[in-house]
């Protein structure tokens, strides 16, 4: 393993005792490392070992390193002492002695590493610096390990299962303390030598050995099925789950699991003797069921699918090959049955299916690959789900959604053009006079700006119009008019109702077809006026202005449409007040007829 891979954590902070009766050294050691380290490294400078034992009982402290040939104490005797009284501390011995026999007795004692003091002071701490890191990853990844060995044998030993270690020979290095507890044998039974073969059946130690060398040649093999003995002799069917353990890349045993599987086999008795009980079950199950075996042959059909594919008989689809027939095959659905049973793999997908019998339906379908006890593939099982009905609508809304994103779109193009075209305006008028017009035309600005902003908002929730309020029509046309009808045109209006309606969505109707008239119609007069019945109010809104052919009344309302050739596909403003009315549950109508131009709004009396 390369030196880099046991570098530790940039942020890691290590601290560090420095044990040396060399005050010089201690001064020199403790400005390098934590000079070398950039602070990561803090180190506590002690010139008498003796110190040691009390400084540890206080505090914590990563790592030790201590000079050999000290007055008081040497390094090795200090090493010595710590062990006997359990410090569990990495320890380094600095020193300038070098000697065979030192070096052997450290290590033998259980120092870390050994380096000689000497040479370059850069290059001498950088070394001491890179040793210090190696052996604190190296405890780190031991303390790791003895976490997750304790972890683990505390999981095991509360699993109502056996979890088992093997050796190469098949004897048991480990074992949970439910085969103990339910099984009858001894922790010393165990400790002395205990193989595996002694739990299983006589019957099945055969196929037991065989597997074991299976799995230590790396080779997969499926979960085993077994009988285990109690110590009194009776015997447990058992499901055996296992895994290779490896160390330096080579097999070293197996690790497993053993369930017991005594009430699975009494279900499966119940179920043979249930088997009516499932027909039935497979029959009126409301998901479409087909069987096949390995030939792309059906063997089970259920009525529902029957019903899904307009088959006229269950031997009727029986005579369907799954694999064969060239409508699945054009569908994709045999490709899937091949894999499925080739690869083992499940699979699921939505589609539109024109069955041999001529019904189209869209399925929601996931095949399965049927298996025995061998886990060996016997075959494909297809359910299918009629989602016909949920595709309709989803196709509905989905469509619902791009008409109002497109005229939440057009409308966002008309509506920029005119902002650009009076900030324009605004601008040149600022530059050529002295008459002040900014707050008019700002206000429509800012109308404009938060008319655009809330129909964008809406039509990305799918809607046109939110909230409903109790709006009354005279305040709506008051302010349109100021906006809208320029004093060369005379303008009048009944005393309008108050309604129910989205105010500012009303405040667009109004202005557009106001604005509507003015531009395209050039009027004399406009007038609106209430016609009141039992059931409905009626709003009319007349001009006297250019009247609109008959063979263009039809298209007035369609996005796109203008009555000016120069602006062909780009009129939206009678569409936005069509979609608007509708969606208040309101209709309009249009004439142009006698000299007048009319739109009629009927609102339907609450």
């Amino acid at each position: 393993m390369k030196d880099e891979e046991f570098i530790i954590s940039d942020t890691k902070k290590i601290r560090i005792v420095y044990v040396d009766d060399d005050k010089d050294f201690l001064q020199l050691t403790k400005l390098f490392l934590e000079e070398l380290s950039n602070g990561l490294v803090t180190v506590h400078s002690l010139s008498n070992p003796e110190q040691i034992f009390s400084l540890l009982d206080t505090s914590n402290f990563d790592i030790i390193i201590a000079d050999y040939q000290m007055p008081e104490m040497n390094g090795l005797d200090l090493l010595r002492q710590l062990k006997e009284k359990n410090y569990d501390i990495p320890f380094i011995i600095f020193t300038g002695r070098g000697r065979e026999e030192v070096v052997i007795e450290a290590l033998n004692l259980g120092a870390d590493y050994y380096i000689k003091k000497g040479g370059d002071p850069q290059s001498q701490y950088s070394e001491l610096y890179h040793v210090i890191q190696r052996v604190i990853s190296h405890k780190e990844m031991e303390d790791n390990v003895r976490k997750s060995e304790r972890k683990f044998r505390e999981l095991a030993n509360l699993l109502p299962e056996i979890v088992f270690e093997l050796d190469k020979n098949m004897k048991i290095s480990y074992i949970n303390n439910y085969f103990f507890e339910e099984y009858g044998y001894s922790l010393e039974e165990v400790k002395q030598g205990m193989n595996a073969l002694q739990v299983v059946v006589p019957e099945n130690r055969e196929v037991v050995t065989k597997t074991f060398n299976r799995l230590i040649d790396e080779k997969y093999e499926p979960p085993l099925e077994i009988a285990i003995m109690r110590k009194d002799g009776t015997c447990i069917p058992s499901l055996a789950f296992s895994s290779l353990i490896m160390e330096d890349d080579k097999p070293i045993g197996i690790r497993g699991i053993i369930v017991d599987i005594s009430k699975l086999k009494q279900y499966e008795t119940a179920l043979l003797e249930s088997e009516q009980r499932y027909i039935t079950l497979f029959q009126e199950n409301p998901i479409g069921i087909v069987t096949c075996n390995l030939e792309g042959n059906i063997e089970d059909v259920n009525k529902v699918a029957l019903k899904f594919l307009g088959s006229p008989s269950e031997e009727s689809t029986k005579a369907i090959n799954l694999i064969t027939f060239p409508l699945l095959k054009n569908a994709g659905i045999s490709g899937n049955i091949v894999r499925c049973i080739k690869n083992k793999e499940q699979f699921s997908s939505e589609l539109p299916y024109t069955s041999k019998w001529g019904k189209l339906t869209h399925y929601r379908y996931k095949m399965i690959p049927l298996m025995d006890k061998e886990e060996e593939t016997t075959g494909v099982l297809l359910a299918l789900e009629d989602i016909t009905a949920y595709k309709q609508i989803e196709e509905e809304l989905l469509k619902q959604r791009e008409e109002l994103s497109n005229f939440s779109n057009f409308m966002a193009h008309d509506l920029r053009n005119n902002l650009t075209v009076m900030e324009g305006y605004l601008q040149l008028h600022g530059e050529k006079s002295k008459i002040d017009i900014t707050d008019k035309i700002q206000s429509k600005i800012k109308y404009l700006r938060k008319l655009l902003d809330r129909s964008l908002y809406l039509a990305e929730r799918g809607e046109i119009i939110e909230k409903k309020d109790k709006v009354n029509l005279n305040i709506i046309v008051k302010d349109i008019v100021k906006l809208v009808i320029p004093e060369s045109v005379e303008f009048a209006h009944d005393n309008l109702p108050t309604v129910s309606c989205d105010s500012e969505k009303l405040s667009q109707v109004f202005s557009n077809i106001l604005e509507n008239a003015v531009i395209h119609g050039n009027p004399s007069r406009i007038e609106i006026k209430t016609q009141v019945y039992d059931d409905k109010i009626e709003i009319l809104i007349i001009n006297d202005g250019q009247m609109i052919p008959k063979s263009e009344i039809e298209k007035i309302f369609k996005i796109g449409y203008s009555t000016r050739k120069d602006q062909k596909g780009q009129g939206i403003g009678l569409a936005i007040v069509k979609k608007i009315i509708e969606a208040h549950g309101w209709q309009i109508n249009f004439q142009s007829v006698k000299g007048e131009t009319l739109f009629k709004i009927t609102i339907p009396q609450d």
